[in-house]
């Protein structure tokens, strides 16, 4: 396994903080991490992300490590 997708979730009340993390199993570095704050109600509406966006957090870590390169 090269990669962990890790994250928690925290209520209070009606307030939702989800919390993701991509981290290099390696090195044990984050690659990408972020916080999402939502209301409960809302837990099952995707959570808007542009795809230059993904590309762009996930794409230059992974990149060198396709073989042969692209």
């Amino acid at each position: 396994m090269k990669y962990l997708l890790q994250g928690s979730l925290q209520a209070s009340g009606e307030k939702l903080r989800i919390t993701a993390q991509l981290i290099d199993v390696t090195t044990g570095g984050y690659i990408w991490s972020q916080r999402f704050d939502r209301q409960a109600e809302d837990i099952f509406v995707p959570i808007p992300m542009k795809p230059p966006l993904c590309s762009e957090m996930i794409a230059p870590p992974v990149s060198g490590m396709i073989s042969p390169p692209v």
